[in-house]
């Protein structure tokens, strides 16, 4: 009897519902359109390729003799400098390469780097046998991405992303 009871209140359940129809009501009036924000790359700050010039200058970091230049860099703010992440390449003959690079240039083992002020960047190069004898050509073209800490950029570390694909992914012009 009480299996009776219930398939008589389930097939009871069945005739209700399936008897109901969906009815839409009246469409609402078309919300307000929002603001749009800046296209293309959430806030990434970028430079132009620029040429440095013959202007590097010897000086001593930590013992080490190197050459620096330094260029204005607006993008690098002290909030960056803190919790983003600041890339720089230098380009040559159309070939991007990522800083830090270690070279031979001038037949002496070397690298390239930068250092970071506020609203400035230093472009180093560094001789393996300590005496700054390399310089950089005034061939060579520098660019810096400054990217503000809350960009979301996925599980890899961006440093390690190919230049291509970071331009690809905050829409920067190669």
């Amino acid at each position: 009897m009480k299996k009776i009871s219930i398939l008589l209140f389930i097939a009871s359940l069945l005739l209700y519902f399936g008897a109901c129809t969906k009815e839409a009501g009246p469409t609402g009036p078309a919300g307000a359109n929002g603001l749009n924000g800046k296209d293309g790359n959430a806030n990434v700050y970028y430079s132009h390729w620029k040429q440095l010039g013959d202007a590097w200058r010897d000086t001593t970091m930590d013992g080490t003799l190197l050459k620096y230049n330094s260029d204005s860099a607006y993008g690098i703010t002290n909030a960056i400098r803190d919790s983003g992440a600041v890339l720089a390449y230098f380009r040559y003959s159309d070939i991007v390469f990522p800083l830090p690079y270690t070279g031979f240039a001038g037949g002496i083992a070397n690298t390239m780097d930068f250092r970071l002020g506020n609203k400035v960047i230093m472009y180093t190069r560094f001789t393996f046998d300590n005496s700054a004898s390399v310089g950089a050509s005034s061939i060579l073209e520098f660019r810096y991405i400054a990217i503000p800490g809350g960009v979301l950029v996925g599980k890899r570390d961006i440093r390690a992303m190919p230049y291509e694909e970071v331009c690809r992914m905050y829409n920067i012009p190669l």
